[in-house]
Parts: C-alpha cells; sequence; structure tokens
C-alpha cells in the first residue's frame, strides 16, 4: 500500500484464496509492476490501517446489494461489529468469503469467539463459526464501489 503524491492511497486488489491467508495481504509487486491496486482518498486513507486490501466481489450470495464486479475495501485492523460486513475464512477452506457478520457471543468451554456469515441471497445458507467449525474474521469492510452499468 502506497501514498500517491496527490495524497491517494493505493490499495492492493487481492484475490479470495489471498485474502484467506489471513492479516498479512502482501503486494509482491512494485507499483506498476503487475498487480492492481485502487485508490482511497485522504479522509479513507487516514482511516485504514497498513494491511488493508481491496476485493472484486465475485459470486451471487451476497445479492442484491453487492453485485458481481462491485470492490469492497477491508481493514484487517477493524473488528467488526454485529452487522458489519467482512470477510472471513473457515479454518478447512483455501478461500476467504465476503458475508454479513452476525455474532453469537464467546463458547463458555473453549473461550472461542462464534458468529455467523450470513449471506444477503436468501437461496444461500449461512455459515456458523463454532469450535467444531472453527474460523476467523479477516476484516471488516470500510467501503464500497460500484460502477455504473448501462
Amino acid at each position: 500500500m502506497t501514498l500517491a503524491d496527490d495524497g491517494v492511497r493505493m490499495v492492493p486488489v487481492i484475490s479470495y484464496v489471498q485474502a484467506g491467508y489471513g492479516k498479512g495481504a502482501v503486494d509482491p509487486y512494485s507499483l506498476g509492476q503487475g498487480s492492481e491496486q485502487i485508490g482511497v482518498d485522504r479522509g479513507m486513507a487516514a482511516e485504514l490501517g497498513r494491511l488493508a486490501f481491496a476485493l472484486v466481489i465475485d459470486g451471487e450470495s451476497m445479492m442484491d446489494e453487492f453485485r458481481p464486479g462491485d470492490v469492497v475495501i477491508i481493514d484487517p485492523a477493524v473488528k467488526p461489529r454485529p452487522g458489519d460486513f467482512v470477510v472471513a475464512k473457515l479454518d478447512d477452506d483455501e478461500s476467504a468469503t465476503f458475508k454479513k457478520y452476525r455474532s453469537r457471543g464467546v463458547d463458555q468451554a473453549t473461550g472461542v469467539d462464534l458468529f455467523d456469515l450470513v449471506p444477503l441471497n436468501p437461496d444461500w445458507p449461512t455459515i456458523s463459526v463454532t469450535p467444531g467449525n472453527p474460523g476467523q474474521v479477516i476484516g471488516t469492510m470500510m467501503e464500497h464501489r460500484r460502477r455504473r452499468r448501462r
């Protein structure tokens, strides 16, 4: 992530597999050398942690609010609150997913945070993170962008 001369901060656009690696999204390329980046304005740049990244929405689990091709800016430094949109990963999956966060408290026996990953499209199932189905939140959505389509 870099800061351009005009104060715009450049954030790497990464894949769902890269996001699944956790709180260390790294752009291995120098600026302009092969990795897509997206600019965020000064106001947003001041709010973002240094490991912020962008994802391009794919799939239909978050329709109609989020469509394939929309871009979301994610900040791993921001702890989600109920109702926030997050990127999360189940321990058994290779790639991350983008869903609505619903806290269910803490498992008393293990101390593990319990939460649901809720799709906005009712045709998709809710994913429950439990001690038997462990996972983690990678980051919280800070911005949503959609290009106008004709």
